[in-house]
């Protein structure tokens, strides 16, 4: 095998999680940092380079997230993240329903929106046991009374009433070497970026349903 090619072996061919443009970003430049051995010196340039790029371009996009809202295609978004994550093993067990026309528009940022729908659908994988092979995660957005829902729902381990409760407070995981920022951070951007309701219904052992209530800005 050849330096180039050893160099690439090093990147992940099949990742489990979702990852949003941002988080794809971060993802190859931390691939573009770890691949420069010693032994590969005339290609450090390029890495390099690659790495710089990206973090303009982070920067860039960072600062856009942050600007004055926007009208955006929820189901264009939707679709862009699938797009992107086609290879993922989350994927695998998608199952995508997006009955909602172009023609309806969410005012907002479409990155953080992507954020939020990337956050839900890896806790959903991850709410069921490592060993299940069958891991059933359904994603839909829909209009009801002109109300724009996203609901992500699966059939893992669930939560008892503490945990729900719990679940939505900052810096609360039940998982190891997790910030617990993850339903905390949906639920406030949901509320303070888009004007959202968030609501979260989950038995043990059945799984678990998060809706996202989105206020009708249809264009």
């Amino acid at each position: 095998m050849s330096k180039k090619l050893a160099l690439f072996s090093t990147a992940p061919v099949i990742r489990h999680s979702f990852s949003t443009p941002i988080t794809n970003i971060l993802l190859n430049t931390q691939i573009a940092v770890q691949a420069l051995p010693v032994e590969a010196r005339a290609l450090s340039d390029i890495y390099l380079q690659r790495v710089l790029l990206n973090a303009n371009y982070l920067s860039s996009a960072l600062q856009t997230a942050t600007s004055t809202h926007s009208w955006f295609s929820p189901k264009q978004a939707l679709k862009e993240l699938l797009t992107l994550n086609d290879d993922t093993k989350l994927k695998q067990h998608l199952i995508s329903r997006l009955p909602v026309t172009d023609n309806f528009k969410l005012s907002g940022n479409k990155l953080f929106f992507q954020e939020m729908v990337a956050c839900l659908l890896n806790n959903a994988y991850e709410s069921y046991a490592p060993e299940k092979i069958n891991k059933p995660i359904f994603l839909s957005f829909s209009l009801k009374n002109k109300v724009g829902v996203l609901s992500v729902a699966d059939g893992g381990q669930g939560m008892n009433w503490l945990k729900q409760k719990m679940s939505i407070n900052q810096f609360y995981s039940s998982k190891q070497n997790h910030s617990g920022l993850g339903l905390y951070f949906v639920k406030k951007t949901l509320e303070q970026d888009f004007g959202g309701k968030f609501l979260l219904s989950s038995r043990p052992q059945k799984g678990t349903v998060i809706t996202l209530s989105f206020p009708p800005h249809s264009g």
